[in-house]
């Protein structure tokens, strides 16, 4: 029992629920109950939220029940809460449920009801299912917000269903809604996703005339777009304008700019990035190193390559498949069959699970080198292997 000078209060009680204290507030709640305390609507929706964020909608959905059986009436918060972990869970169904027996409960749903669902099925890639719950919403006279509407933009984007999101995007352009950079940068990485680079690259040049700042992450997304599509001088200028304009840079920002360089095969300018890296305050990881080493590996310079994974390891960074199958593809393309099996050995050795690409890089290096038999015995062992990863 914790032990206190004065009786628990609900302050107490939220404040253990806010700091991720769940079983403190748990055993409170009983001490309450122990003292004949009655707990209300707030205490048990704090409870309820700490349950859902700690991933036990059970003991949420059991400590509504509860409440019920106390005579302590749920309110919105209380059942948005609710339906919100079910969400978290992946259990949308459940949360449905939810929605559609707030009547019951003499309670109608608002925006946020709706909203946190359109938001989980879009998530679990239901659009379906949250087109028709945001049909519902309409029809039932709530008003769809930026956050309704950016869920549904999110959703169709990261479906690649470009022709539904620019239709969503206009529709949100000529209703009063104060579009922010979040909901650009929704569009225009769904734009650079479905090959629409060009128009991406003309709504983002538009952002001023609407009001909005690009960031970041608008940045990155057209920094990237542009290295992808071979564009480097492009996105060298926007990178001069981050500059400029004085928006930090990320790693991601850097990430980008050193696959760039590598694709360009400057690879001592790439270096250089590398290097700057730590002076911009931003630490390169394990998706820089491997931007790098591939580079140095497909120019040959696999010492190069070999150095960069000892920093790497320097630095507590931990190597994974596509590190080692990119330095023993770049020891077999120079023949160096004995630094592509010392690569492998240490790969194996660190718990590292090969993929398709490792093994076919080996056996074409030691067929190269009319190793057969090992090149056979290697076979094998891939064909025994049923941990081996997926390329």
């Amino acid at each position: 029992m914790i032990k206190r000078s004065v009786d628990p209060d609900v302050v107490t009680f939220n404040a253990f629920v806010k700091e991720g204290k769940v079983s403190e507030a748990e055993e409170l709640y009983s001490e309450m109950l122990r003292r004949d305390i009655s707990p209300d609507t707030i205490t048990y929706n704090s409870l309820i939220d700490g349950f859902c964020k700690h991933s036990r909608l059970d003991d949420a959905k059991h400590m509504l029940n509860l409440m019920v059986s106390k005579g302590c009436s749920p309110n919105i918060i209380t059942i948005n809460t609710l339906i919100d972990g079910c969400c978290r869970a992946k259990r949308l169904d459940a949360g449905m449920k939810l929605l559609h027996e707030m009547s019951k409960r003499g309670l109608v749903p608002d925006t946020v009801s709706y909203n946190t669902l359109i938001h989980g099925f879009c998530q679990v890639g239901d659009l379906n299912a949250a087109q028709d719950l945001f049909q519902e919403m309409i029809s039932h006279g709530v008003s769809p917000d930026i956050v309704t509407c950016g869920s549904l933009l999110d959703g169709f984007c990261n479906d690649r269903k470009i022709d539904k999101a620019l239709e969503m995007f206009e529709v949100m352009q000529k209703s009063k809604m104060d579009l922010n950079t979040a909901i650009y940068n929704i569009i225009i990485h769904g734009m650079c996703k479905s090959s629409k680079v060009d128009e991406a690259w003309d709504l983002f040049n538009s952002l001023p005339l609407n009001g909005v700042e690009p960031d970041v992450q608008t940045y990155n997304i057209m920094i990237s777009s542009f290295v992808n599509e071979g564009k480097f001088s492009r996105a060298e200028e926007l990178y001069a304008e981050m500059f400029r304009k004085g928006v930090a840079l990320n790693t991601f920002i850097y990430n980008s700019m050193v696959d760039g360089l590598c694709k360009q095969n400057r690879l001592d300018e790439a270096r250089q990035m590398f290097d700057s890296m730590a002076s911009k305050g931003c630490s390169p990881n394990l998706v820089t190193f491997n931007t790098l080493i591939n580079g140095y590996c497909k120019a040959r310079r696999v010492d190069d390559g070999l150095e960069l994974f000892c920093e790497m390891y320097r630095r507590g960074i931990v190597a994974n498949t596509i590190t080692y199958s990119t330095l023993i593809h770049g020891f077999c393309q120079v023949g160096d069959l004995n630094g592509a099996l010392d690569i492998f050995q240490e790969m194996v050795s660190s718990g590292v699970c090969p993929n398709t690409i490792t093994f076919r890089s080996m056996l074409a290096g030691l067929c190269s080198k009319e190793e057969l038999q090992k090149a056979l015995a290697m076979l094998e062992d891939l064909q025994m292997d049923h941990q081996l990863e997926d390329e």
